[in-house]
């Protein structure tokens, strides 16, 4: 679930990297001291923290923001990182569990997914808003319940290329749990179906930030036995305090949660 605070001003617009300055290829991002010792691929699209909230870009980056995912960049970055995530667990699994989509399942490796922004698409929501790219909890619980979203297919692929290859799968989301049912439905209408878990915040650990709920959902699978090859998520708060092997961050310079 997003916050409705947003912040616009010269920090974000220094912040937030250009369209003509993007690099079609995946490459480690710092994610600072809350992941330190962990490898995070992706395609420095992503807004960098500047506060311990989140925000909304806003309309004052509109123009770049519009040019970036109505321009073929955004395309390449997310085609290259999820290409990095497949060849990370592909020969992950293929090293320790074996290749057979029976042993994979028996070596109880999974990848986690974030959704909104990383298997689902929600600038036509963020384009439509008055101010442009803020938030507004009343119009987004209607764009939820409308399925508004487009597939992000680059990522739809990668889900369904490690499912096939025997991989358990969970999706990890801050939503509410009252949308559940709406998340669910719209996934299916959009391609994407047979996940293993499907965790949803709802009101748990409310003074926890995205990155401690996201962190203790990954540990609680691991108890369970599973191991956590890959997260991938379009917020480094996906991929904050360990409990996996690797992260991929898809580009979102939309939005920035903590």
């Amino acid at each position: 679930m997003r916050a409705t605070r947003w912040v616009v001003g010269l920090g974000i617009a220094l912040a937030l990297v250009s369209p003509t300055a993007a690099q079609a290829a995946a490459f480690p991002v710092n994610p600072g001291p809350a992941v330190a010792g962990r490898t995070i691929i992706g395609s420095g699209q992503n807004l960098p923290p500047i506060s311990n909230s989140t925000y909304n870009v806003g309309s004052y980056m509109a123009p770049q923001v519009e040019a970036y995912y109505t321009g073929q960049a955004i395309q390449r970055d997310r085609s290259d990182v999820a290409l990095a995530a497949w060849r990370f667990v592909r020969d992950w699994t293929r090293d320790r569990c074996g290749a057979a989509p029976e042993q994979v399942r028996d070596c109880k490796a999974m990848v986690v997914f974030d959704v909104d922004e990383t298997l689902l698409n929600s600038y036509t929501y963020s384009l439509a808003q008055d101010p442009q790219f803020t938030f507004n909890p009343t119009t987004w619980t209607e764009y939820v319940d409308s399925c508004g979203y487009s597939s992000i297919p680059q990522t739809r692929d990668l889900f369904n290329r490690v499912k096939k290859l025997g991989v358990s799968i969970a999706l990890v989301s801050s939503g509410n749990r009252d949308t559940k049912a709406s998340m669910v439905s719209c996934l299916n209408a959009r391609g994407i179906d047979g996940w293993d878990r499907y965790i949803m915040r709802g009101d748990k650990d409310p003074a926890a930030s995205s990155a401690e709920y996201k962190a203790l959902a990954r540990e609680s699978l691991k108890r369970d036995g599973f191991t956590i090859v890959a997260s991938v998520g379009d917020q480094v708060s996906d991929m904050s305090y360990g409990h996996l092997k690797r992260g991929f961050l898809m580009p979102n310079t939309m939005y920035y949660i903590h």
